[in-house]
Order: C-alpha cells, then structure tokens, then sequence
C-alpha cells in the first residue's frame, strides 16, 4: 500500500494526520489486519473520475475498460434507471494506479448511488491488490466565499476531500511551514477501491445551502455557486453517512458549524497587492491588511505559495494586521514563477476524538487587492 501526502490544493492547509487502518486479505487468502466488509455503498455522481486536484503520475493499470471491468459496481436512481452508464478508466492522480469505474446519470438533480463490492476472494498482490480499504484517516470540507470585488457576481465554492495517508508536516519558519509535498493530494489504498467518502455534504448558512455528491471512485469534485455567504455569518456541514456505516469509514456523526470570516484588504503598498508580484526570495515578505467588521478570535489570515508540489503556508491571527513570510521560507522555493493566495479563515474540526478520521471544515474569503483578489501567479527572484 502507497502512502501519501494529502492536502487540498486550493487552501494549502497543513492539516494534523493520524494513522489509517486498512481492511485487506492477503493473496492467498489469509487474513492480515481485519476482515474486508462485504459491501461500500457512497452517493455516486452523474460523471466519471474527471477533477482539478492533483497529484503524482500514476503508472501501470489498465489502458482500457469493457462492461466486465466493472463488476463491482452497481448504480441505481432514487427515481428511474441510471442511463449512459459505462465503465471508463479513472486515471485521476489521486489515486496510485489507474482502474475501472462505472459513470451514469439520473433523470433529476440527484446523483445515482454507487455501490462497490469487494472481489471475493481477493485478486492480485502488493500493489495490484483489489481487496483493500482505508477506514480512518485525515479529510478536509471546505466552503470558500469569493466575494464581488473583481467583475462578475459572487461565487461560493464547495469542495472535499477524505484520505487515509499519514501527514507528515515539514519544516516551520516563524508562523510559516514549508512542505516538500504540500500540494500533493494522492489517494492511499490499493487498486480499484473508491476513496472513503460520507456521501452527499450539504452545507447551510443563512440564505444559503448547497451540496455536493461524490462520484462511483468516491472522488468530490469542486461545485460552485451564486449564492453567497454573509461575514459572520454561522456554516453548518452535514452529510448522509455518519457514523459506523457498513462501509466501516465511521465518519463522525455531527459535523460542526463555523462561522464565515471577515473580509480583509492588503495594504496597496504591499508586494503581493500588485496584479503581477514580483518577490525577492533573500527578503523577508511583509503583509499587512486590513478587516471589514471585527474578527472572532479564532480567525487567520492564511498566506500560501505553491511551486509545482511544494507550498509554503503562513497562518496569522486575524487581529494581528500583519505577518511575516520569513526569507528562510521563501528561499525553500526555487526562483521562478509560484502561484500565491491570500485569504481569511475560520476552521474547527469535528470534535470527536473517539473516530479514526482526523477532519477539518474549513471556510476562507479571499482577501482583496486594488487589483481584484489576492490570488494568481508571482515571480520569485
């Protein structure tokens, strides 16, 4: 089994692991571990495996995939038939090598279940094995709230994601952390096995609610919306399978809620208020901002730079004003061009120390610029 890195590469948010289980059948049929449940049932969504996040290169797997690659899946529709179902390859980098998964869609809004059964007995062994999976780990739901400072309306974005790898964070500089492989976001386990998933995640919020359904490989892709979230305002996060399900995730049973965060600005005097930055990596990096309304005391404001895998991530109290990026952490990044955000945050976990999953809930609002928001592409020298 292939262990990885996992963040989620919009928010670059180092987030505190803790160490998997995984259920598996040795090849020649012997038990190591624990017993595999017989049956994984998550929410399926209308399409394949296709997702913005990132991640290693897989290799080997198959090329291809006919009807019988897909035994193990099964879909169905709260109303009616699944239609253009069939089985494609998922080759999304989360995932260690590439395998076979049904798509489908169903007649309403509604995403049709997905149902995975196990091959019994198990095939294949060591990397190729089809009889694993993961049921603890570390996962991230985040709500992220654009607000209407660049032309066009406001967007709220919607996004998850659940592993069972081990985080292992990187090195600290002041209030920043450098990590090797920050944007890595790969998913553990073995081959042909959906990612760990807690079905269909609504979110609420005052004028607000919004869902998203993972697909037959248990992979949620980002889902954006016009509708908008108040500073302050109180988001609440639920799902459809909590607790001890058969699928033997356990996903706590009661998410929390988190208020949104307070707007901030950057001072126009500061590097990374520029539409194109451009940021020496021997210099101490300042940020300074300013915020809309007055910040609970649990806000930050997140800094974050990404360089193919590696990030730098700087989280600062909100009521500071100001923060450092320290030269030290800056020069862990080569010269050239980096993507970089700066936004507000408030978090809180699912305060459940009795379940195996380590899990964050995350709402951000970019921070403004007097070029629009504080995202996009710098050049480090």
């Amino acid at each position: 089994m292939k262990t990885a890195i996992s963040f989620l590469p919009a928010l670059f948010i180092l987030i505190p692991g803790c160490a998997a289980r995984t259920l598996f059948l040795d090849s020649d049929g012997g038990s190591t571990g624990e017993s595999p449940a017989t049956t994984t049932s998550v929410n399926g969504g209308s399409s394949s495996s296709s997702t913005s996040q990132t991640g290693s290169s897989s290799t080997g797997g198959p090329t291809s995939c006919t009807s019988s690659d897909c035994a193990s899946y099964t879909l169905s529709c709260p109303h009616g038939t699944p239609t253009n179902v069939e089985c494609v390859l998922d080759s999304s980098d989360q995932f260690y090598e590439p395998f076979c998964v049904l798509a489908g869609e169903c007649s309403d809004t509604t995403g049709p279940t997905c149902s995975w059964t196990p091959p019994n007995p198990c095939s294949g062994s060591g990397s190729s094995e089809v009889c694993a999976m993961s049921v603890g780990g570390s996962g991230t739901v985040s709500v992220v709230v654009d607000p209407p400072v660049e032309a066009g309306a406001s967007t709220t974005t919607l996004a998850a994601h659940f592993d069972s790898s081990t985080e292992n964070p990187g090195p600290s500089f002041g209030d920043c952390v450098y990590q090797a492989d920050g944007a890595n976001l790969q998913q553990s386990g073995q081959v042909g096995v959906p990612a760990p998933s807690p079905g269909t995640i609504t979110v609420t919020a005052a004028g607000f609610m919004a869902t998203t359904i993972p697909a037959c490989d248990g992979l949620y892709a980002p889902a954006s919306f016009t509708q908008t979230i108040a500073p302050g305002a109180l988001v609440s996060f639920a799902w459809s399978t909590p607790g001890d399900t058969p699928d033997g995730y356990n996903f706590p049973a009661a998410p929390p809620s988190v208020p949104a965060p307070h707007f901030v600005s950057i001072a126009a005097s500061d590097a990374l208020a520029a539409a194109s930055p451009t940021v020496p990596r021997a210099t101490d990096l300042a940020v300074d901002w300013t915020v809309t309304g007055t910040p609970l005391s649990m806000e930050q404001v997140v800094v974050a730079l990404t360089q193919g895998m590696a990030t730098v991530t700087c989280t600062f109290d909100a009521t500071a004003g100001s923060g450092v990026v320290p030269a030290d952490a800056l020069l862990k990044l080569a010269a050239g061009s980096a993507s970089y955000q700066v936004y507000s945050l408030h978090e809180a976990d699912d305060g459940d120390t009795t379940d195996e999953w380590t899990l964050r809930f995350l709402v951000e609002m970019p921070a403004a610029t007097p070029a629009g928001t504080a995202h996009g592409t710098l050049t480090l020298r």
